[in-house]
């Protein structure tokens, strides 16, 4: 379809727009006409953020103008959104701003609280899709595509770094504990093998890690999912950049997608101090980390071609201590 705008003067320097949606401009576009030409055109950048955008139209101050917008795209993005076009003197800049996330991974999109949470309890509880836009269509799955995310209480607290929003598991999540299993406190160098200790599989388990990790150019610990047959997911800390990562470069299935197993996901600690808290929920194709008591929040999901069968956690560049070590067996909700 297509809108178009009366027929107006143009009569300032720049005509400044904010701009969203899909990448298209043959077929998805926002276009400045004068004397039936397109003399500028405009289209997104593949997301739902609005770009501050200006049109130079110093050498048309007086010609009469209209703006058009068209879309005749069928794809996944074929959509654009448009707002506040005006008249300037001066070149809309968009604003750096440095963005505080909910959740640094890559599939937790479209959250909602409930309400009418009874007074007594009080709490604030978010669920999100565990999914995400440039592959939700085409992940390797069925019955369980696109599934919710744990519920998590969130809480507004003062860090040193100002306001943030923590991200906790919900307290009933321990009614699905089962089995379970600790490693006593020690000194990790290298890789610890979990697999046999453990006595059940890595597919439905939660993970409580408390570990000292001392600053340095390449230190930093994690855990390590994987098969028999090469494949293998990653999460974990690292002491020198103060980040936590989610690594599924190597984790299974990924060709449906060029931008799924796209690299690392980094976020920043919020917390400081030596002592690192990871708190993790794995299924079947994802994982859920919580660390530093809800500080810093990841969710990813992951596609092995074979369940993961074997876990280990690893020292990265030097020794950590173990100051805790819980793992649990999850009992399924719907099996």
């Amino acid at each position: 379809g297509k809108l178009v705008s009366p027929e107006f003067t143009i009569d300032s320097n720049f005509i400044n727009f904010q701009i969203g949606g899909g990448n298209d401009k043959l077929r998805l576009s926002m276009n400045l006409v004068v004397d039936g030409q397109i003399v500028h055109s405009a289209s997104g950048t593949h997301g739902e953020h609005l770009k501050w955008t200006a049109w130079d139209v110093q050498g048309l101050i007086g010609r009469k103008a209209l703006v058009e917008i068209f879309d005749n795209s069928t794809s996944g993005w074929g959509h654009l959104n448009v707002d506040q076009i005006t008249f300037a003197g001066e070149a809309a800049k968009p604003e750096m701003e440095k963005a505080v996330w909910l959740d640094y991974g890559r599939d937790n999109y479209a959250g909602v609280t409930w309400s009418d949470i009874p007074a007594e309890d009080g709490r604030r509880i978010f669920m999100g899709w565990m999914s995400n836009w440039n592959y939700a269509q085409v992940v390797p799955t069925g019955v369980w595509r696109s599934a919710m995310t744990l519920p998590r209480q969130l809480t507004l607290r003062n860090t040193a770094q100002g306001l943030r929003l923590f991200a906790q598991p919900v307290r009933e999540l321990e009614h699905l504990r089962q089995k379970n299993y600790s490693v006593a406190p020690a000194v990790l160098s290298g890789e610890l093998e979990l697999t046999r200790q453990l006595g059940f599989p890595p597919t439905l388990m939660e993970a409580v890690l408390e570990v000292e990790c001392p600053e340095g150019p390449a230190a930093g610990f994690g855990i390590a999912l994987s098969n028999d047959q090469g494949e293998e997911y990653r999460v974990g800390y690292d002491a020198a950049s103060m980040q936590f990562y989610s690594d599924r470069t190597k984790a299974g299935e990924s060709g449906f997608s060029t931008v799924f197993a796209e690299g690392r996901v980094l976020a920043p600690r919020i917390e400081t101090g030596p002592v690192v808290r990871l708190h993790l929920f794995f299924d079947v194709a994802s994982c859920e980390l919580f660390a530093d008591d809800g500080a810093t929040a990841m969710t990813e999901i992951f596609f092995p071609h074979k369940d993961y069968d074997r876990v280990k956690l690893f020292a990265a560049g030097g020794k950590v201590k173990l100051l805790k070590s819980e793992f649990y067996e999850l009992k399924s909700i719907w099996q």
